[in-house]
């Protein structure tokens, strides 16, 4: 909730200054964690809503939630919700391709199930620290308020695992 209202005084206090553009995005993935020598690529879905504060650079809440677990030797791992801000950076459009920086923060979750026992049991465990993204948007021909957007993620926290991603989605500007 606090970020809710910080969001909504930040959208209010820039609004006098300059236009407004909201948009808002949908994306699917695959998340990579490593933890230990193991592996895993759970599944994720996420969404974004956001406003330009200035042209190129917007200010934009996240969400993402697992939509599936990853399995490796005796144990499951999911990325089970992941949430925080952003500070949206994008270059230029040239022939409808746009490159784009996302530095935020975030917190989140992974869930651990040990397949050993019966019944599973499970870990979680609890993160926050710095979201950096990567990526690029293709605007439509057709529909110009639409973009295909292709990005790479990387959570950055202090801890003994890598957990990163690639997703593919849709970012529509909507107003």
């Amino acid at each position: 909730m606090r970020w809710l209202l910080a969001l909504v005084l930040t959208f209010s206090s820039f609004s006098a200054v300059a236009e407004s553009q909201f948009y808002g995005e949908l994306q699917l993935g695959v998340h990579g964690v490593q933890h230990s020598d193991l592996d895993f690529y759970p599944g994720f879905a996420s969404g974004s809503v956001g406003v330009y504060v200035r042209p190129n650079i917007g200010v934009e809440l996240f969400y993402d939630r697992a939509t599936s677990k990853a399995r490796e030797e005796d144990f499951e791992i999911e990325v089970n919700e992941a949430s925080g801000i952003a500070a949206r950076f994008e270059s230029p459009s040239q022939r409808g391709l746009q490159a784009y920086v996302l530095l935020g923060y975030v917190t989140y979750s992974i869930n651990q199930y040990s397949t050993l026992t019966s019944p599973r049991q499970l870990a979680k465990e609890n993160f926050t620290g710095a979201r950096i993204s990567l990526g690029l948007a293709k605007t439509f021909d057709r529909y110009r308020n639409m973009q295909l957007v292709f990005e790479y993620r990387n959570y950055d926290v202090d801890a003994p695992l890598r957990v990163d991603g690639f997703g593919i989605g849709l970012r529509v500007k909507l107003l």
